[in-house]
Formats: structure tokens, sequence, C-alpha cells
């Protein structure tokens, strides 16, 4: 005997196709909520942290180059025998190495960095003895009489023929030779975004450089000038979340030697002490430091 199958009613078997339809479209949990939102989270600080991380690599890394960059200069005025100088440019945020031309030498200053100043006197005294010196080293009677007889012969190469003195100018500095020997150095290296110059100052200057333009000048017995650079950028994200300021590096160049130290603070130069009033050769009472 067969069992009569139930038919379902159309209104029941449409309600359960809704109620399947709503529980498929239904939106998310709370917990997958909290769970999306953390993930989002994760990544963006996993990203901050990552671009922080990358700043404070970019000061090392523009700090290291520097100090790398003075040790080349100190090297190459040594063994090459020219006069070189550290081109630092403050609103370029940039550092060249650059030669000069000839000779040079810093200038005599007082103790407020202003140069000396001769008075007319000295300056008329040191006219008379250039002259003295030129008639004394470029002149004699047998030039003098070979020259009014006509009788010099100009391709003598042991005649004496009059010279003006050479004065002293001041050495014009360029960037390195044009051949491409230093490569990529002849042109002024910029710091890296976020790197900022906060002061130079050598045993020349009175008071710190923070603008404009500042100069390290290498000669050639192996000597450079007492020197701070003092560099800064923006610290990890996690440094500023707690308060913590910029890094700041202390770059710190030795004269004598010209080593080259790094410090992961900011390092004042210290001017030595003063010493007695000593007079010049002529005559006059000037003040100086002591090393």
């Amino acid at each position: 005997m067969s069992v009569p199958r139930l038919r379902r009613h159309p209104l029941l078997a449409s309600a359960r196709a809704s109620a399947d339809r709503r529980g498929r479209s239904r939106g998310l949990t709370l917990i997958e909520i909290l769970v999306v939102l953390f993930i989002i989270v994760l990544i963006m600080w996993s990203a901050t942290v990552s671009m922080g991380a990358a700043a404070q690599a970019e000061v090392v890394r523009g700090t290291n180059q520097l100090a790398s960059t003075i040790r080349f200069c100190y090297d190459r005025a040594r063994f090459t025998g020219a006069y070189y100088r550290l081109h630092i440019d403050f609103e370029k945020r940039s550092f060249q190495i650059q030669r000069a031309d000839d000779a040079m030498y810093l200038p005599s200053t007082d103790l407020d960095g202003a140069l000396f100043k001769r008075d007319e006197r000295d300056l008329e005294d040191q006219d008379e003895r250039d002259k003295q010196a030129a008639e004394a080293y470029y002149s004699s009677i047998a030039s003098a009489y070979l020259d009014q007889q006509g009788g010099g012969d100009p391709l003598d190469p042991y005649a004496v023929s009059k010279k003006e003195v050479p004065r002293a100018r001041k050495p014009l500095f360029d960037s390195f030779e044009s051949d491409g020997t230093l490569g990529e150095l002849a042109e002024p290296l910029i710091f890296p975004e976020g790197v900022e110059i906060i002061s130079v100052q050598t045993d020349s200057d009175p008071e710190p450089i923070t603008e404009g333009e500042a100069d390290l000048y290498f000669f050639p017995r192996g000597q450079t000038q007492h020197a701070h650079i003092q560099l800064k950028g923006r610290p990890k994200l996690r440094q500023r979340l707690v308060g913590e300021e910029d890094v700041v590096y202390t770059i710190i160049v030795q004269p004598l030697t010209g080593k080259v130290t790094v410090e992961s603070e900011l390092i004042a130069l210290e001017l030595p002490d003063l010493v007695g009033d000593e007079e010049d050769d002529q005559g006059n009472k000037k003040e100086r430091r002591s090393f």
C-alpha cells in the first residue's frame, strides 16, 4: 500500500526561499568588521614605520657621505700638493669639493672675526719695501748698461730682464678637472630629502654659520681647519609619538690629523682660550687664540 506524498504548499516554499536569500545576503558580523579594521591599521602602521625608518636612514646616509667627502679632501690635498676647500650651500642644501688654482692663505682676523685693518702708514711702508725688493732682485748695472747701449741679445738665456714683482692675489676655486678624473664629485652633491644643515663653524669663525655659504679649507701639508658641522633629520614614527626630537649629528674635523668623527648629538665648537697681547712685525698689538 503506497503512502501518498504530501505536497508542499506554495506559500511555505516561497517563504523558505526568501529566508535563504536573506541569509545569504546578510552583512558582516561585528567580529568580522573588527578583524578587517585591525588588518587595515596594521598595514598602515607598518607602512608608516617603514617610511620613518627610511627617513632616518637618509639622515645617516647624508651624514656619512659628507664625512667621507671631508676625509677625501684631506687626503687629496696632502697627496697632490694643491689647496682644496669644501663649499657648503645652506639654501641649496648641497656641498661641493673645489680646488684652488694657486696657493692661498687664510686672512688674519681679530677676536670678532673682522679682518685686521692696516693704516695708511703701514701701506706706504709696504709699497716702499716692494719697490726696493723689485730694484734689488730684478735690476743690475749690467742689464741697465746693455739696455741703454742696445747691445742686449734677446736670445741670450743669461740676460737679466726687468720684471714686475708678483703681487699676492686671491686664488680662484673651481670644481675638479674637467677630464672626469673624480667623476660625479665635480658637481654639487645634494643632501637627501629631509636632511637639514644646522650650522658650520671652523676655528676661524667667531660664531657658527647658519645661513648662506660656508667653507672648510684643506692645505697641502696635511692640515685643515678645526670644524664642527651639525646636521638634523626626522626621527622614526615611534620616536615622534613619544615626543622625541629630530635626529641630530655633529661632524667633528681635527685640524692636524684630518680625523673625522660623527657624534649623535649637537656639540658646539669650543674656541681656544685667549693669550696675552702680542706685537706683530709693525709693532702693533694684536690678540690671537692659543691652541
